[in-house]
Order: C-alpha cells, then sequence, then structure tokens
C-alpha cells in the first residue's frame, strides 16, 4: 500500500510543469525517486529533479534528504542540465519567508543574523556564466546576453564545488559558474552564493 502510494504521487508530480531556472519558493509536496514537487504561494505545482550533489541545508547547516517532510516551506536554486530541470540547493524556511519581499542589502552588513536570513530571501536574483576575471572582491562573467557581468563578492558569499563547500580560492578563470544574487542599496550586484563543479548523474536520493 505504501509502495502504490508512493507511486501515486509520483504519477501526479510527473503530471506538474517542470520550475523554471531561478528561485522557487513554495511548499514542499514530495521528494521522491530524484524530484521534487512544489506548489508556490498562490501558483500552480512545479516539478524539479535532485541528486546526491544537490546541496540541502537549514540555518546554514546542510541536511540529508530524510530530514525533508512533505508540507515544508522551501526555496530552491534551479538551473537546466541535459534539458531537464535540476535542484542546484534546496533551503528549508519559515512559513513567513514564503510571504516575504526579497530585500535589498546595503553594502555596509557584511554580515547577516539569522533572525533577518529567516525573514528576507537572501537574492532574488539567479544568472550563468564562464569566468573571464576574477579578484578577491570582484567576479567577471561572460553570460549568453553580455560579454562582461560585474559582480561583486562579500565577505560572506558561499561557494559550492559540485555540491560541497570550498573557497573563492579554487575557483579557476574559465569554469562555468551559477550565481545567485541581488542588488544592494548602490544597485551593484553581489553574490551570495557561487556554485560549479560536475552534476551526479544516475545515483539519487528519496525521502525516506
Amino acid at each position: 500500500m505504501i509502495r502504490l502510494f508512493s507511486g501515486l504521487l509520483l504519477s501526479i508530480a510527473l503530471l506538474a510543469e517542470e520550475a523554471a531556472p531561478g528561485i522557487v519558493r513554495g511548499t514542499l509536496v514530495l521528494a521522491e525517486g530524484g524530484l521534487l514537487e512544489i506548489r508556490p504561494v498562490g501558483g500552480n505545482a512545479v516539478r524539479c529533479g535532485f541528486d546526491t550533489r544537490t546541496w540541502i541545508e537549514r540555518d546554514h547547516k546542510r541536511l540529508q534528504m530524510d530530514a525533508l517532510e512533505n508540507g515544508a516551506s522551501v526555496e530552491a536554486v534551479t538551473d537546466v542540465r541535459a534539458g531537464r530541470c535540476y535542484t542546484r540547493t534546496l533551503r528549508l524556511v519559515p512559513a513567513a519567508t514564503l510571504a516575504a519581499p526579497a530585500a535589498r542589502r546595503s553594502p555596509l552588513m557584511a554580515t547577516r543574523s539569522t533572525v533577518l536570513d529567516s525573514i528576507y530571501p537572501r537574492g532574488n536574483l539567479t544568472f550563468a556564466g564562464v569566468v573571464i576575471r576574477r579578484s578577491p572582491t570582484v567576479l567577471v562573467l561572460r553570460t549568453r546576453t553580455e560579454p562582461e557581468k560585474m559582480i561583486r563578492l562579500r565577505e560572506d558569499t558561499r561557494f559550492l564545488d559540485s555540491g560541497s563547500p570550498t573557497t573563492a580560492a579554487e575557483l579557476a578563470v574559465n569554469t562555468r559558474v551559477f550565481v545567485r544574487g541581488g542588488k544592494n542599496f548602490e544597485n551593484d550586484l553581489e553574490a551570495f552564493q557561487v556554485i560549479w563543479g560536475e552534476i551526479g548523474g544516475p545515483q539519487t536520493l528519496s525521502s525516506r
């Protein structure tokens, strides 16, 4: 009976549309067989794949997939790989976060408290590109639409290589990266997360 119920949920998830690349905030409906289904506030459910390299966290602490429960409030950063939606990161957030607007951040605030992180989502912009120049404070990308896109690196910018935490020093020129960021009060782009590396293939996780 349990397997039948899980199979039914998975079939329903396959009927949902794939999430577009970017940030998806909503309620977790399903996490099963390498597939997530998330229902945004006031919208239709969307689906996206995940694997062992998907970074799952709460309050900046990594979680295992069995920590997820249906009905949890989540925020996913999604990308496209092999023509399908792929979940780069999945963050468990307080329910109030889903209705909160994205906040612009002052460049004078190098760090944020956990309370503010819970209220205001970290960044409302996502984009991909190839690193053409870098320094300790600036990242310059070549994207599909811009030959040069300058992004400021913050003291609390987080870096992930193939799903594992790393440092800015490990990011090489000519690496393709996925960036999650936002604009500060001076309208400069700031990076909150910079992600790169290989995505796992056949290996997947299930919610139980």
